[in-house]
């Protein structure tokens, strides 16, 4: 377990909230009062086998520690809302919100708890990738990480309510000769003929990419060899970003199929209230939209170029926007 500290002191509370956030590759947990982040606590989500177990550690911890009691939870998870469980996408445990101990509870998708963080965020923790003027129509959230996340946000007349997408798992349409070797590359790779978004635009997609880039001849450096022995893991690719060759041609692929994804949801739902970037890539190479060719891509379109030049694009820059959404969610 990881702690992290917000501030210089953490008071002792009888009235907080814990805010989750379930990932396929970590499982975040937040503490707040007043909406303020106090501390965080971060688990490897492979490592927890039953949730509740994991729940009543963090409340056992934090009691002792810092006589802290939470009453109220959102939690957010990558995976389905059904019957007020949450079925994980990425994990063999599950949520259940009857065996929660808190006075309420919300459960949801992790781009919902994203979703409602867009407006509880610090302004400066967003940043602006392509001018637009947004009005109160959709405004839509999408996020690489372990797999490739969207939101709905529809006004009601007083704020924003999200709804839940699996798009994620729509299928990747290539554009171009290139592309369409990807798929063929991906289709032999996977070992099956459905090629979806997330199988591009994810960590795992970043070592897709970089596979078949493999047989392009690119200048080997020593990064290379880092990456090899990592076994082309995605961390390994983005640590070389902007030395060795092969990852910086990876970025500049992943950023065009971003671009893409973004503008065809943007114009599926006609996004006039803005498009969001999220996920964990987006937080720690949220340079590569402003560099990489983003906006042009994003504007390429057959008869919708001037709708989309009046869409605002933003990258999220903070990583725990999920757990300011779960928490904001029930206050």
């Amino acid at each position: 377990m990881k702690e992290v500290t917000y501030g210089n002191r953490i008071p002792s509370i009888k009235n907080g909230t814990l805010a989750v956030d379930i990932g396929g590759t970590n499982t975040n947990f937040g503490i707040f009062h007043k909406k303020k982040l106090l501390l965080s606590l971060h688990f490897k989500s492979s490592e927890i086998t039953n949730f509740n177990h994991i729940v009543k550690r963090v409340l056992k911890h934090i009691k002792e520690k810092y006589s802290i009691t939470c009453i109220k939870a959102g939690v957010a998870a990558a995976g389905r809302l059904h019957k007020n469980n949450i079925e994980l996408t990425n994990q063999k445990w599950n949520v259940k919100k009857k065996d929660l101990p808190f006075t309420k509870v919300r459960l949801m998708n992790d781009f919902q708890a994203m979703a409602y963080g867009i407006d509880v965020l610090s302004k400066n923790k967003i940043l602006l990738v392509k001018p637009g003027t947004a009005d109160k129509g959709p405004r839509v959230i999408l996020g690489a990480g372990t797999g490739l996340g969207k939101s709905i946000l529809l006004h009601n007349g007083k704020g924003y309510e999200p709804l839940p997408s699996e798009g994620g798992h729509g299928n990747f349409a290539p554009m171009n000769e290139d592309e369409f070797k990807l798929v063929k590359f991906l289709q032999k790779r996977l070992k099956r003929e459905v090629i979806e978004w997330e199988d591009v635009l994810s960590g795992r997609g970043l070592t897709n990419i970089y596979l078949y880039l493999n047989s392009k001849k690119f200048k080997k450096t020593k990064h290379t060899q880092k990456i090899i022995a990592s076994g082309f893991h995605s961390l390994a690719i983005c640590a070389g970003r902007n030395t060795d060759p092969q990852s910086k041609e990876v970025f500049k692929y992943f950023t065009r199929l971003y671009a893409r994804c973004a503008r065809n949801f943007t114009l599926d739902v006609l996004a006039s209230g803005g498009v969001y970037i999220g996920g964990g890539i987006a937080a720690n190479h949220y340079a590569i939209f402003r560099k990489l060719g983003f906006a042009k891509e994003f504007l390429t379109a057959h008869k919708m170029k001037d709708f989309l030049n009046k869409v605002p694009v933003y990258v999220i820059k903070d990583y725990n926007i999920s757990l300011y959404g779960a928490a904001a969610s029930v206050e």
